[in-house]
């Protein structure tokens, strides 16, 4: 089961189109369908020139709800493909750990499926929602994503066809997201209700590919196309819907050494060395060097010679940056990978506390100001309170949705649904 080797898209060092620096990888995202809801429906495609994948959108593309969990019970570990492509490994759920997993680079919790199923259950700490995962028929072993919820009984669900192929999605307002596929399980479209109760269906997004599978082309409600061209497994050519089209050239290993836009925009050349990537533009004074380590880049050197650099620690949180001055700020987390901490270059430094579900319960800032949060069982903010002990207070209806503010005057706000 393939996951890519690219970049994390929140940590790396980017530019030209954009491509990692640390990598070479040449790398996008684009989001195709967007749907408001307890929990929105968001169809995100994510492409990195260095995955192997070959998935329901093609060769090297990734999609929200394309999540497989496999364990491997010789190494004692869970490895999870997230829906941008990235691997997450986790050790099994046992007695050592509680029968609870934490892949802290991520913060996902890994547990046994909670209604005692053959399944797993991986809770996101960020997005504060539980992902569900159950046998994939037509992969032994392996483990498709079926659910998602937010605890409030808001949950988005996933069927799949016999062959294994996603067939249709319900969102968290009960919308049916149908999932066209072709006789390999590439998806074709998806297929949304026509809006105010009118009968029948419209393609929301259409893909098209070519006979390697690779997916040449996009298409969004009103007809708007972009396109791909590819040499082998390289994406080298990508085209708006405007018409503006960006290219790319790549090396024996699949690192990107050239990129530019029509009418020369956007130029620039990248040439590797061990631990170093190079950037040329246009300009021959215009060069850029950047050092990278362990995937991410630590030390930026630009034409003039400023340098800028980041340290990180293993779990690749960032422990202090420093601008081309010299000036650094610092940073420091809890064993769950919330930031306790952040020191500025004059020595200020502000501090926050986080109750057991990771939520800020108190923060201090850097003039000694400190401000205070209370939630209720389900997580939601139920008071807010400032530095002179003023307090706002929020109150939810069962679905978790607002339904009052009242403020420190005791003046309400209600809100109706």
């Amino acid at each position: 089961m393939e996951a890519t080797t690219g970049p994390e898209p929140n940590r790396c060092t980017n530019g030209k189109d954009p491509i990692d620096f640390a990598s070479g990888a040449m790398f996008f995202v684009s989001v195709d369908i967007e749907l408001p809801g307890p929990i929105p429906f968001v169809w995100e495609r994510t492409f990195y020139s260095t995955s192997e994948r070959q998935g329901p959108l093609g060769y090297g593309w990734h999609h929200s709800y394309d999540q497989v969990l496999w364990p491997d019970p010789a190494a004692g570990t869970v490895a999870l493909r997230l829906g941008d492509g990235r691997l997450a490994l986790f050790d099994a759920p046992g007695p050592a750990n509680a029968y609870c997993a934490y892949y802290r680079a991520r913060q996902l919790e890994l547990r046994p499926a909670p209604d005692g199923s053959d399944g797993y259950a991986v809770y996101s700490v960020r997005e504060r929602r539980t992902y569900h995962f159950a046998p994939a028929p037509s992969q032994p072993g392996y483990y498709h994503l079926t659910a998602l919820d937010d605890g409030y009984g808001h949950a988005i669900h996933l069927t799949y066809a016999a062959a294994g192929h996603l067939q249709y999605i319900v969102d968290s307002v009960g919308r049916r997201v149908d999932v066209r596929t072709d006789a390999a399980g590439r998806i074709l479209a998806l297929d949304l209700p026509l809006p105010e109760d009118t009968p029948g269906t419209f393609a929301a997004v259409q893909y098209a590919y070519d006979e390697a599978g690779h997916m040449t082309s996009v298409t969004d409600a009103e007809g708007h196309t972009r396109r791909f061209r590819y040499a082998g497994d390289r994406m080298v050519q990508k085209s708006l819907a405007t018409g503006m089209t960006f290219y790319f050239e790549y090396d024996a290993t699949g690192r990107c050494t050239r990129t530019w836009g029509d009418e020369n925009y956007y130029n620039g050349r990248l040439e590797y060395a061990p631990g170093q990537t190079t950037v040329y533009t246009d300009d021959p004074a215009a060069v850029d060097v950047y050092y990278h380590a362990h995937g991410l880049v630590t030390t930026h050197i630009d034409a003039l010679g400023h340098a800028q650099h980041w340290r990180y620690n293993p779990h690749l949180e960032l422990e202090a940056q420093q601008d081309a001055l010299g000036h650094t700020t610092s940073y420091a987390y809890d064993a769950r990978g919330n930031c306790t901490s952040v020191s500025q270059p004059d020595g200020a430094t502000a501090q926050t506390q986080y109750n057991q579900f990771d939520q800020p319960a108190q923060a201090t800032d850097a003039a000694g100001q400190t401000r205070h949060w209370r939630y209720d069982a389900q997580g939601a903010l139920v008071e807010r309170r400032d530095p002179l002990g003023a307090s706002t207070r929020y109150r939810y209806d069962t679905q978790g949705q607002l339904v009052e503010l009242r403020d420190a005057l005791g003046h309400a706000t209600r809100l109706r649904y």
